[in-house]
């Protein structure tokens, strides 16, 4: 890069200082091997060592800036390949927006991009009951995800489940459950060419709930 005042090329290509011989009419003078750069007041602005490059700059305007070859500013944006130091003052990191996340009846749900950088935060509300909402664990379904209302505290579940055609299950249990397997359907379809094996020495108890 080099450096020209009034069409006199002051810092050559190879980032040496040329041509320059203490030309205070123009704000500029040469204290050794630097360039000096005053503003009206003769007060430095802009200082260019020869060995250092810029040592002194109050301001430089430009539309990129590059710093050694890890950092380039440009548009208002800085590219770096690492940063350092407190991000306390950095904001708009994340998509999520201030507050307090998760409840005894509401659970935070995260999004993060394909970047890896969180784009929201919100909260959903857990329903069902002693394991979830699902029809296969806990109480039962609740009829709202709304937690300020009384459904969200009302279940349902299904009064029976129909094994697929052509599909083999075994249930199981173990000496540390007693050897009981349970469930809260009262009923239990076999489909066509389906197998429903009690394993032996397991006891599979039916309706525990007594809904039925």
């Amino acid at each position: 890069m080099a450096l020209k005042v009034n069409g006199v090329s002051v810092v050559n290509n190879g980032r040496n200082i040329t041509n320059v011989n203490n030309i205070d009419s123009a704000g500029i003078t040469t204290v050794g091997h630097s360039v000096v750069v005053k503003n009206g007041g003769g007060t430095p602005t802009i200082t260019l060592d020869g060995g250092s490059g810029i040592t002194t700059a109050s301001t430089v305007s430009a539309s990129t800036v590059k710093v050694g070859t890890a950092v380039t500013i440009s548009a208002g944006v800085v590219t770096a390949t690492s940063f350092d130091g407190s991000g306390s003052s950095l904001t708009g990191l994340t998509g999520a927006s201030s507050g307090t996340y998760g409840s005894a009846s509401q659970s935070a749900q995260i999004t993060v991009d394909s970047n890896n950088r969180i784009t929201s935060i919100s909260n959903v509300a857990i329903s069902g009951g002693g394991g979830g909402g699902s029809t296969t664990e806990g109480i039962g379904t609740a009829l709202s995800s709304d937690a300020s209302s009384i459904l969200s505290v009302i279940y349902k579940t299904p009064i029976s489940f129909t094994i697929p055609n052509s599909t083999t299950v075994v249930v199981q249990s173990d000496s540390a459950s007693n050897n009981i397997a349970y469930t809260k359907l009262d009923e239990i379809v076999v489909g066509s060419g389906a197998v429903l094996e009690i394993a032996d020495g397991t006891e599979l108890r039916m309706n525990v709930l007594e809904l039925f």
